[in-house]
């Protein structure tokens, strides 16, 4: 997907994270995070959101993440958001998320 555009998600309130997603030079993927628990919990915080943008085919972005004590789900699903706001994306087919994500789950649960 490519990132035409500044896109935000979230909010700053506790058990919360804000996204701003910006395009930039290169196919690197720049992450800066503030956090409340960031001594505990950057690496993991990067790691989700690395790893959402992956799932989404994104690189040569920026990302600026404000988190406040944020669970997984809510740092993917912001990411998620912000990545579709910032590619001037209308219509997104979610259900292609869902499919690799169980298929992932299913590849667990059979082990």
């Amino acid at each position: 997907m490519q990132i035409k555009c500044v896109g935000e998600s979230g909010t700053t309130a506790s058990g919360d994270i804000l996204i701003k997603i910006e395009p930039c030079e290169g196919e690197d993927i720049d992450v800066e995070i503030y956090s409340t628990v960031g001594k505990q919990f950057s690496r993991q915080i990067k790691t989700a959101i690395i790893n959402t943008l992956q799932e989404l085919n994104v690189s040569g972005i920026r990302v600026l993440a404000k988190d406040n004590g944020a669970l997984d789900y809510a740092i993917k699903a912001r990411t998620q958001t912000a990545v579709c706001r910032a590619g001037k994306v209308l219509s997104f087919d979610w259900g292609v998320l869902s499919d690799e994500q169980n298929k992932e789950n299913d590849a667990v649960c059979s082990r």
